[in-house]
């Protein structure tokens, strides 16, 4: 099969044409045949290649690269470009046979198109050798599909065509790039295909009949049925909500109806939410909103879907006049059409255009112009896509016949043979829905065992890593890994797509998801490094038995199969590694005969496991790389939704037991979920006893008691929540009138039942809300009261006690419980009845006095004892007061002591016997305490007062404190030279009434005052003293002030150059500073602080170093930057380094590190001649008498530490000067190609370098005679070099013949 879109068959010398080598390439768009060597297409070639293009819809990139030739009318005209002239009718008639054995019987004739033109009869006789036929009829070769409703994935499709001419050769192309099929036979109009996976594929057809060949196309579409759920309540209580979850499995596109009904009459279906500007359509069930806001036709078909509708389609005159009273503007409003470039509704009636006005009417509208739109609301529900995945090969590479298998529970125990295929593994969570596979041959029934496992890690630290990459571990079967790598949930995808793990993207569930996608991903059963293989736990497991009989397709709804068709196929993108096994001993843990999952003696047994790495270790199985195995496996995810409506909102009105009923709209393959819903009424818990008042409870707190009634047929629990107290009915029952209906429209009968609440101790304390709750086995009701706990009123009193004297024309209250209070005013003397009844929400009392009213007498003598003439500061004090008053009035004593300290004392009648007086007058005494905290002079005064009067009298305290502290500040706190300071005293406890004198240590005058101000001529340590001074104490502090100088004129040195691991000394100098800290940072990482001004360093690598020294003190600071040398005792060089003549004298330097005039240099030339000493001279002169090669060697002392030593030596080449130089040949003629030989000669005799230049480049040689081939006349010159000097000779002219 080939799925090519191009193919370029230019400049390849093809003279000839045959389309039948296009049949098989379906998907062909362009073909190139330009620059070959085509003359001649023969007719029905042409007619072909029509097809070719009008069928397949090939793009004719250079039409005019290839003409046609023949017939006539074509000439000269694109080969792939012709019109139907050619691809269009042949003719027939029906002729006598006039021949002598043709009996008069009549034979079809057809007709094709000759030479074109207008001829008689004659002529056409002539050209045709017939006679004209008077009954020609046209001959239409057509082929049709026969359209296909929705299709399952799950069954065989079948296809069927139409043609007009028979017989009639068929090749189907069914669009999921499987085989195409040639059917056997010409009659044969008919194919089935199964499908391997939802989705929408087109179908070509090509039909032939002779030499010419048509074709059709079609479309179906191919879905997976979904499978639907319902989660229902056990229990309905009416007019209460309903929660109703619909589960989908595998839904695409699905929407759902549903019903409720009750015997069998519809009581509530499906409708659509409609808001209060929305318009109810109830023959359609729909609801239509106008959007005002102004969007293209597309985005408001895109907003509607949104919204969860659609855009609005009016084909009907009522809907129209139903929504044009809301259209807002004269432009009219957006609605549905096929597309914006057919105006067709959406279901299939023709529409003028794509928007309403205000007069009902359909009016021009651009679809691409902005305007208001209308959405449409279905009552169907719509459920949200769940998710279809597959595993395995996307298309089988043959057709068989297919079979369903049927799970089995009876189970053979022959020997198994066994595929395992871990890289069919799904990393979304969903359901299995099918199995597929092609078996081969079976010569005998075969028993089949689908089982899916669950990879699990059992190492200790390591987690399940699922096939993918992206991370660290890439393998296509899960791995176990180290928990430092995490695996990432797939995301979503789209309709009809899956994730691929090792793309990580969406793709098609037909597109292929091969590991080789990811680099560095294995791609066999080998784990990659640091990964573990899992263990399986098997999970699940189908049974079937499969027929003998040829190949067969298997599809199975729950799960994979042996005995399969493995090929090998290293280039396939559907390979995978396949582990198959002999026979393993954890095939028959499942299949022993126990029951599941318990041992023999009953225990439960563990889920059984599947190690495949123990498996293979033990030569049980292994591995089968590079396989295509024909295995499909489908499963489905889930989608869940609440079904909601006004109507389940409210719930249903009347119990009893009612039926859901939701199905697809989907007609082709419908499905369906019900459910029961038995529907009781409400129980109606309400409290009986005690009554509320104003919406409360109120209980006694030793009895917390509440009745309780609810109105059911079932036992019923009553109880509070949260509470262990509960209380069961009697079970006496009463039925009366108005009572709720149950079951057969019988009145529901009351229960009552006593709850004693058992309120805590700190519910007791104030007003609580309890919920109360019960429930039966059918429903269950809730009650929320607030409940109150009160005291019986007990012992009821009245204060003030009313048979107590009371004084007239006065306000009297009497206070009772909760400060209810009674004012009463008695205008005359005399003695009167008062009675007193108490009230609460749980009880009552009733108290007769006996009042007795008389008239006031006033206050007296008021006096104050015990004022001293001076109060020290911090001391009590203790003052008393008494006064006459009436002695059925209070009174009360208010102190204000003139510091803002205030007391008030309140006494009350009535008063004790003690304190009676003549005259109805009572005596009453108060002491008060007082402490002074500052001193000073103070009024203080105290007053006696009632509501009928008041007196007082004042009194004057002198108040001083006893020094206990005086501290000492100074501002600013660290002192300069030169510089004025305040110096303040601070007395405790207080600075009232203290004279203080002042000495500060320097010989200056003493000073008063508080806070005085004064200066210090000279730097150093002070005693500054203050006297301090009351009436009544006196004390002297001292403290002990450092006066600084600020840091000026700040110098360093040091003893650089110094050499490595030698002491480097800095020392530093300030012009003015005291009391100085040291901080020497060197420079190479290290830093001291200390209070001397000079610091000793070893540094341990040479370098220049800067040096920070930085003095500081409390008030000031300074720094500076000191450079340090600190080098590698050594000789760096020596002058000259080359070759020197003899006989001159040579001048030699050393270049050393350091100080060179500090060091003593020892020279030896190694001529003989005797040494050399220098102090501090690096220089030294020497001539050399004779040439040769001399070792000069300098010893090196330091001039810093002598024991520091350092030796240099170096080879001097001393060379003669070169006085002349000389070359000789053997002859004076030489032949073109015969070898010359030069010899040069140079005086003084020495050891010489020589350069040779023959014209062609100098060359060096060490030798002075060279020898070289003759190629042509030229002139050679040469040159001797030595270190010193240089001679060139001159040139030497030699003829070559």
């Amino acid at each position: 099969m080939s799925v090519c879109s191009r193919r370029d068959l230019s400049r390849n010398h093809i003279s000839s044409l045959d389309t039948s080598l296009l049949d098989r390439l379906t998907g062909l768009r362009e073909l190139d045949l330009s620059n070959n060597v085509i003359t001649t297409i023969e007719e029905r070639i042409c007619d072909n290649l029509c097809n070719l293009t009008q069928m397949r819809r090939v793009r004719v990139r250079r039409p005019d690269a290839m003409l046609c030739n023949h017939p006539p009318e074509l000439r000269h005209r694109p080969l792939l470009n012709v019109s139907l002239l050619t691809c269009g009718l042949n003719y027939a008639a029906c002729l006598e046979d006039s021949s002598s054995g043709g009996g008069g019987r009549s034979e079809l004739v057809i007709f094709s198109s000759s030479t074109p033109g207008n001829f008689t009869r004659e002529q056409c006789n002539s050209e045709c050798g017939w006679a004209l036929a008077q009954d020609v009829f046209a001959v239409d070769f057509a082929v049709s599909l026969k359209s296909l409703p929705l299709q399952s994935v799950h069954d065989h499709i079948s296809f069927s065509a139409a043609s007009s001419v028979t017989p009639v050769m068929l090749t189907w192309d069914f669009g999921d790039h499987s085989s195409r099929v040639d059917p056997a036979g010409t009659e044969v109009t008919a194919a089935t295909h199964k499908y391997g996976l939802p989705g929408q594929y087109s179908i070509s057809l090509t039909a032939s009949a002779g030499h010419k060949e048509v074709f059709a196309h079609g479309e179906v579409t191919v879905t997976l049925p979904p499978k639907l759920e319902l989660r229902c309540p056990p229990l309905a209580v009416a007019n209460k909500s309903l929660e109703l979850t619909l589960v989908s499995w595998g839904a695409v596109s699905v929407d759902v109806d549903w019903k409720i009904s009750k015997d069998g009459v519809q009581v509530a279906k499906a409708s659509p939410h409609c808001t209060k500007d929305g318009r109810y359509h109830a023959e359609s069930s729909r609801c239509f909103q106008i959007v005002p806001e102004e969007l293209s036709w597309t985005d408001a078909r895109q907003q509607c879907s949104d919204r969860g509708g659609d855009l609005a389609s009016v084909p009907l005159d009522a809907l129209r006049t139903l929504l044009s009273p809301k259209v807002p503007q004269e432009r009219g409003v957006g609605l549905d059409v096929d597309s914006p470039a057919k105006l067709r509704w959406v279901n299939g009636s023709e529409a003028q255009d794509g928007s309403l006005d205000q007069r009902a009417q359909t009016s021009s509208h651009q679809f691409n112009a902005k305007g208001a739109y209308v959405c449409q609301f279905s009552p169907q529900v719509r459920v949200p896509d769940a998710g279809i995945y597959t595993v395995g090969l996307a298309v089988f590479p043959s057709h068989n016949p297919l079979q369903h298998a049927c799970p089995l529970r009876s189970r053979r125990h022959s020997l198994p043979q066994v595929l395992l295929f871990p890289a069919l593994s799904f990393v979304q969570a969903g359901r299995l829905s099918s199995l597929e596979f092609l078996t081969q041959q079976l010569s005998s029934q075969v028993q089949v065992r689908f089982q899916t496992y669950r990879p699990h890690c059992h190492y200790p630290g390591l987690h399940l890593l699922l096939p993918g990459c992206g991370g660290p571990a890439c393998s296509p079967v899960a791995v176990c890994v180290s928990n430092e790598t995490r695996g990432d949930d797939p995301p979503p995808c789209p309709r009809l797509e899956q994730w691929c793990p090792f793309q990580r993207r969406c793709l098609s569930l037909a597109s292929p998801c091969p590991p080789s996608s990811c680099p560095n991903c294995t791609a066999s059963h080998r784990l990659p490094p640091g990964a573990l293989r899992p263990r399986y736990t098997l999970q699940n497991e189908v049974v079937f038995n499969l027929l003998a009989g040829p190949a067969a397709h298997v599809q199975h709804d729950a799960g994979p199969a042996s005995l399969l068709r493995c090929q090998s196929s290293p280039l396939s993108l559907w390979q995978q590694p396949v582990l198959a096994l002999n026979q393993s001993e954890w095939f028959w843990i499942n299949n022993t005969g126990r029951s599941p999952g318990t041992s023999a003696e009953g225990d439960p047994l563990p889920d059984p496991e599947l190690d495949v790495r123990a498996l293979v270790e033990d030569g049980e199985g292994g591995w089968l790389e590079e396989v295509v195995c024909p295995v499909r496996v489908l499963s489905v995810g889930h989608s869940e939704t609440q079904l909601q409506g006004a109507q389940l909102s409210a719930g249903l009105p009347q119990p009893g037991l009612y039926s859901l009923l939701v199905t697809s709209v989907e007609p082709s393959y419908p499905a369906s979920a019900s459910c029961l819903l038995r529907v009781v009424p409400p129980l109606g818990l309400m409290v009986l006893h005690p009554p509320p008042q104003n919406g409360t409870l109120y209980l006694q707190p030793n009895d917390t008691r509440l009745l309780l009634r609810v109105r059911s047929s079932y036992l019923t629990k009553a109880f509070r929540r949260n509470s262990n107290h509960s209380s069961f009915p009697p079970t006496q029952r009463s039925v009366g009138p108005g009572l709720a209906q149950g079951r057969g429209g019988v009145p529901e009968p009351s229960l009552y039942a006593v709850l004693d609440l058992s309120l805590d101790t700190e519910e007791q304390r104030s007003t609580v809300q309890v919920e109360l709750e019960a429930h039966n086995n059918v429903t269950e009701a809730s009650l929320s009261v607030v409940i109150h706990l009160e005291e019986p009123l007990r012992e009821l009193m009245v204060q003030p006690n009313p048979e107590h004297r009371v004084l007239m024309e006065s306000v009297v209250p009497y206070f009772t419980y909760y400060n209810t209070v009674l004012n009463v005013i008695y205008q005359h003397a005399a003695i009167y009845k008062l009675t007193v009844t108490a009230l609460n929400h749980v009880s009552s009392l009733t108290e007769h006095f006996n009042v007795t009213v008389d008239r006031l007498q006033p206050m007296a003598n008021l006096t104050v004892k015990g004022v001293p003439d001076v109060v020290p500061q911090g001391s009590t004090q203790t003052l008393t007061t008494s006064v006459l008053v009436d002695m059925s009035v209070a009174a009360t004593f208010r102190w204000s002591f003139g510091d803002g300290g205030y007391e008030e004392f309140e006494y009350k009648p009535p008063y004790t016997t003690s304190l009676r007086c003549p005259n109805s007058q009572v005596l009453l005494s108060n002491n008060v305490t007082y402490i002074y905290s500052q001193p000073g002079i103070y009024t203080a005064l105290v007053s006696v007062s009632n509501r009928y009067e008041n007196i007082s009298q004042s009194i004057n305290m002198s108040v001083y404190s006893i020094l206990t502290r005086v501290d000492i500040q100074t501002e600013p706190q660290l002192l300069l030279t030169d510089k004025s300071a305040e110096f303040e005293a601070h007395p405790l406890p207080s600075p009232y009434g203290i004279h203080y004198d002042w000495r500060f240590g320097d010989g200056s005058p003493p000073m008063q005052g508080r806070r005085v101000a004064h200066t210090y001529a000279q730097s150093g340590i002070f005693n500054v003293c203050v006297s301090v001074n009351n009436t009544i104490s006196s004390m002297e502090a001292c403290a002990e002030v450092f006066v600084f100088e600020e840091i000026a004129d700040l110098t360093a040195k040091s003893s650089s150059p110094t050499e490595l691991h030698s002491p480097t000394v800095v020392q530093a100098r300030l012009g003015s500073g005291n009391n100085i800290t040291w901080t020497f940072s060197m420079g190479d990482g290290e830093i001291y602080t200390t209070s001397t001004p000079h610091m000793s360093h070893k540094y341990v690598t040479e370098g220049n170093y800067t040096v920070n020294v930085t003095a500081a003190n409390a008030v000031s600071s300074g720094w500076t930057l000191v450079t340090v040398q600190v080098f590698v005792f050594q000789v760096v060089r020596m002058e000259p380094s080359g070759c020197v003549q003899e006989r001159i004298l040579v001048n030699f330097q050393a270049w050393v590190s350091g100080n060179a005039s500090a060091h003593l240099y020892e020279w030896s030339f190694g001529d003989g001649s005797p040494n050399e000493t220098h102090q501090g001279n690096p220089t030294v002169s020497h001539t050399y008498w004779t040439s040769g090669k001399y070792r000069l060697f300098l010893r090196l002392s330091s001039g810093v530490n002598k024991a520091t030593k350092a030796n240099f030596f170096n080879w001097v080449c001393v060379q003669p000067a070169l006085t002349n130089i000389s070359l000789s040949l053997d002859k004076s003629h030489y032949a073109v190609g015969e070898k010359i030989s030069f010899q040069a000669r140079a005086q003084p005799e020495s050891n010489y370098s020589y350069q040779w230049d023959f014209g062609r480049g100098k060359t060096s040689c060490p030798s002075p005679i060279l020898g070289i081939p003759c190629k042509r006349i030229n002139t050679q010159a040469i040159t001797m070099c030595q270190w010193l000097s240089s001679i060139t000779s001159p040139p030497v002219h030699t003829p070559l013949l």
